[in-house]
Order: C-alpha cells, then sequence, then structure tokens
C-alpha cells in the first residue's frame, strides 16, 4: 500500500513523514518541484504512476501570521484541492488537513459547530471543506481532520515554542501576546497518530469531519512557564503583552474530542500538562517514543 503526503516538508507533514517511515510503511513524499498541485496535467501523471491508496493532504499556503490574510496566496488552497479530488477515484482514501481555525470565534467545538471564519487562511480551509463534502464529491472518500494547537519538533520559527527556544539559545527577549489565551495543545506526533488511525478507519464507519485535539485548553501563559521552568530560560526575558495577538486570535478555542474518542477509540493525552518537565516533547525522536 503506498501512501502519498503532500506537504512533506512541512511542519506536520515532516514529522508524519519520519513517524510513517519509522512503522515501515511505504511512503511517497515528493518535494514541490516533484509534484506541482497546482499543475493538474503533472499531477495526473504523478498519480496513474505511483497509484497511492491513501492521500495525507496537508499542502497549505497563508499559515504565517504576516500570509494569513493574503486572499491571492490562500486561492491556491483551493485550486490544490480541486485538482487532486478531481483526479482521485473512489478506492483513494484523502485525508485532508482542516483547521481549528475555521470556527472563526472562541470556545470548545464540536464538529456540528457554525464556522465564522476571520483571515483568509481561514476562509480557505472552510471552502475546501465544504467542497470535499458537497454532493458532487459523495463517491469519494474524503475525511477532514480540523487539527488544534499542533507543537512539537519542526514548527515555524515565528511560532510560540520555537520563540521561546530562542530566549533559551541565544539569551534574546521573547515578546509575546497577553498570555491568556487558552488553547488546545496536542503534539504533532498525537496529530500523526490520529491521522493514522483515522486513515485505517472503514469508508462506512468514519465521519466526514473529525476534529484533532486533547480536549483540555491550557492558557498560554501556563505553558509559557513551564517551557521556561523546563529549559533553565531567565524568565526576565520572557515580555508579556509586549506584542499584538495573530489575526483571528481568539480567548479559547479547544476540540470537543468526543467524536474523535467514538471514532478511533482514542483521545491524545495533554502531554504538557501531564509531564513536569516537557524538554523532551521538542526532541527530534520524541516519534520513536510513541
Amino acid at each position: 500500500m503506498k501512501i502519498l503526503i503532500t506537504g512533506s516538508n512541512g511542519f506536520i507533514g515532516t514529522n508524519l513523514s519520519n513517524y510513517l517511515s519509522f512503522k515501515n510503511l511505504d511512503i511517497l513524499t515528493p518535494k514541490r518541484e516533484e509534484l506541482d498541485l497546482l499543475n493538474k496535467d503533472l499531477l495526473n501523471t504523478y498519480l496513474k504512476k505511483y497509484n497511492p491508496q491513501i492521500i495525507f493532504h496537508l499542502a497549505s499556503e497563508g499559515i504565517s501570521r504576516f500570509e494569513s490574510n493574503n486572499s491571492e496566496i490562500n486561492k491556491n488552497n483551493i485550486i490544490m484541492i480541486k485538482n487532486i479530488v478531481s483526479l482521485i477515484n473512489e478506492n483513494c482514501k484523502l485525508i485532508v488537513a482542516g483547521s481549528m481555525a475555521e470556527y472563526g470565534k472562541s470556545g470548545i467545538f464540536k464538529e456540528t459547530d457554525i464556522c465564522i471564519p476571520k483571515t483568509s487562511y481561514a476562509k480557505s480551509k472552510l471552502e475546501i471543506t465544504k467542497f470535499c463534502l458537497n454532493k458532487d464529491n459523495l463517491n469519494k472518500d474524503i475525511r477532514i481532520c480540523r487539527i488544534f494547537g499542533a507543537y512539537g519538533f519542526g514548527e515555524l520559527n515565528t511560532r510560540l515554542f520555537p520563540t521561546l527556544y530562542k530566549s533559551f539559545r541565544y539569551k534574546k527577549i521573547a515578546n509575546l501576546s497577553d498570555g491568556n489565551q487558552e488553547r488546545d495543545f496536542i503534539h504533532v506526533m498525537d496529530v500523526c497518530n490520529c491521522l493514522m488511525r483515522i486513515s485505517e478507519l472503514p469508508r462506512d464507519s468514519c465521519m466526514k469531519i473529525l476534529n484533532i485535539g486533547t480536549g483540555i485548553p491550557l492558557s498560554i501563559k501556563y505553558v509559557v512557564e513551564k517551557y521556561v521552568k523546563s529549559f533553565g530560560i531567565d524568565f526576565d526575558l520572557i515580555k508579556f503583552n509586549s506584542n499584538s495577538r495573530s489575526p483571528g486570535d481568539a480567548d479559547l478555542l479547544c476540540a470537543d474530542a468526543s467524536n474523535l474518542y467514538t471514532s478511533i477509540n482514542y483521545v491524545p493525552p495533554q502531554r504538557l500538562k501531564e509531564n513536569e518537565n516537557i524538554k523532551m516533547l521538542f526532541e527530534k525522536k520524541f516519534y520513536k517514543n510513541l
């Protein structure tokens, strides 16, 4: 069985590649120059050549706060999914990475809750969800996984934990927002575990949309204090209220993980709360411990 991972050089894609390789699965991880998802003809040639039985579609644009409201960039997200869906056959499982940003408000969210996305990135993600689930695609096996606050090795340098790591390594000031936001932090390898479990479900027993989260929100201040203690950072380097919040940054974003548990009989642990020393959660080799 061949498994194609789009966006395999990204944060979740890199970790999913490592996770599946460690399990000795046959994976395809083409770089952008090998597989241009915006070019339908090239994509068709690639899919016919390799015939993957599972596709994890993780490729996405507009993720950073600097691009999240760039509508032109985020149009590419729609083009990519339309090309993929039009070319896969009914026996191929397509696992699409959705986002907690689709909900667009504050709360603990069920998959059936109304979405009011705020940024162009979030709007493109919701448009992808609607396109995948419209009546014209009912013959395709598509599963939307709305991923909550993923963290771990390989995050973008502008995100919370890499910012804190730069304080640790270079003794630099970490300029943060107020830190009162609560998030459902989920380790990226737990995301990978859930993605694989969801892909293994029979089509008839898999919900079309599933939240991937722990169901346990933690404040940013709480996890920052734990990170600082675990890494031995001088707390004087941590400056709350010195940065504005990102666009669409709600007070509370947490998954209702009840449908995840019903589907795969598993909900990821809240590792940032359960572990006193969280340093090991950010090591590259952590996936080997799962």
